[in-house]
């Protein structure tokens, strides 16, 4: 889900050749500019002054609900550092004048070039490339895109979302409302080599143009990938038109990163609160349309006694994505290298009628499709569905969700369950960590 598209970010310059320089890079998230962001953000989260904050907003956060139970205590840290680099890695770029996207959420830590880093908001989805940037909504400026055809994302779309929007947390929506237009790739016209270009900015109705507002925009990025060897597309964003405004200088830049950290991370931990109108314990909501009609979410809060499980039946429906995942109280998901906390179509094995059977517990109930909570007892579980044809109902695509004891598994699981040897597991695990390195390589 993609809750993040309306807080507030910025940019620093890009021009639409920069698509071609890094064309002979092997990821297409391995920019100049990413990298100079990540490493920019990292010296300001060793700032002392940032330090402070965040003791603060841990002191804060330890006495909520989440934060006085034993694994939200645990938890808590990790959760204010991943929000805390979302944040800076958004807020660092400053600039609607010369735009550029930035990779800036991805809860399992990358390493390269040097450095190790995380970035989460809440619910962030480890099937899901997450990009973003921000715009002068009256300007004008274009997109440069290209596929690799050979391993193409499930979905891609682009959205256009005012900043300032009034939020919109019901049972009928996972969304935030503000969004001014989605394109995903089934409306997007693509040549026969993978590339694309896009108009955005303004009113129309043309082919391959994006709207916007008058207002301060948020542009968010998404590649879907249905299988981990699939890549991201290249993506470039430069400004056509004559700007008006241009970033401030470091020093100011630094304390507006100060001055807005403690209300962001204080709208991320407080999220949950409201999403989908206030979850109870193991009662699933969903699936419901996303904003834009680009695909379906289905969610619950899982509490579970040590001795317990649950078990959950969905379909695929037609779509060509189709994935469930876990996180924890905080709904910062797993380092999903080292858990299988994620499964999609690909990682998945389904029932002889097509449906899919999922386990998620605490331990490990040895059957292919276990959906490790890394321990965790009190979380969220998220279902998608994405990538349907045009006019798709999705109905009947969540069959079944309860809550059984660990020991009944056996009699309630498909006869035809598969299951896996602790070896098999292990190995399965080591692939998904090379498959997951494979993004950024």
């Amino acid at each position: 889900m993609r809750i993040h598209l309306l807080i507030t970010l910025a940019l620093a310059g890009s021009d639409a050749t920069e698509l071609l320089a890094n064309s002979a890079a092997p990821s297409a998230l391995d920019t100049p500019a990413q990298i100079a962001a990540e490493k920019r953000a990292l010296q300001f989260l060793a700032d002392p002054q940032v330090k402070a904050e965040q003791a603060k907003l841990r002191a804060e956060l330890a006495a909520t609900p989440v934060g006085q139970t034993q694994e939200g205590a645990a938890q808590l840290d990790r959760a204010i550092a991943e929000w805390t680099s979302s944040y800076v890695i958004g807020e660092i770029a400053g600039d609607p004048a010369k735009p550029q996207i930035l990779w800036n959420i991805d809860d399992t830590p990358h390493s390269w070039h040097g450095h190790s880093l995380a970035m989460a908001v809440a619910g962030d989805n480890p099937d899901h490339i997450y990009r973003i940037t921000s715009i002068d909504g009256a300007g004008r400026y274009e997109i440069i895109g290209q596929i690799d055809t050979a391993r193409r994302p499930a979905q891609f779309s682009f959205e256009s979302i005012r900043k300032k929007a009034d939020l919109r947390q019901t049972a009928s929506s996972p969304d935030m409302g503000g969004q001014v237009q989605m394109l995903t790739d089934r409306e997007i016209e693509v040549k026969p080599d993978g590339s694309f270009r896009l108009t955005v900015g303004g009113p129309g109705d043309e082919p391959n143009h994006l709207r916007t507002e008058a207002v301060a925009t948020t542009i968010a990025f998404r590649d879907v990938l249905s299988d981990w060897n699939q890549h991201p597309n290249r993506l470039s964003i430069r400004r056509l038109d004559v700007p008006t405004a241009h970033r401030t200088d470091a020093a100011a830049l630094r304390q507006h990163l100060l001055d807005g950290l403690p209300d962001y991370v204080r709208f991320w931990a407080h999220f949950t609160d409201k999403w989908f109108g206030g979850l109870k314990p193991n009662v699933p909501v969903g699936p419901v349309a996303r904003d834009g009609n680009w695909g379906y979410l289905a969610a619950a809060r899982y509490v579970l006694r040590s001795d317990e499980a649950v078990v959950i039946t969905t379909t695929r429906g037609g779509a060509r994505y189709t994935g469930i995942q876990v996180t924890d109280a905080w709904a910062i998901a797993p380092d999903s290298s080292k858990h299988q906390a994620s499964l999609n179509v690909s990682q998945a094995v389904a029932n002889p009628d097509g449906s899919y059977s999922y386990v998620l517990a605490p331990q490990d109930p040895g059957i292919a499709n276990w959906i490790d909570t890394a321990g965790i007892h009190d979380g969220y579980v998220l279902m998608r569905w994405q990538g349907f044809e045009a006019g798709s109902a999705g109905t009947a695509l969540l069959r079944d969700y309860r809550v059984v004891k660990f020991s009944d598994l056996k009699a309630v699981l498909p006869v035809t369950t598969r299951f896996v040897s602790r070896a098999a597991r292990a190995r399965a695990i080591a692939a998904r960590a090379a498959a997951y390195k494979k993004r950024i390589e």
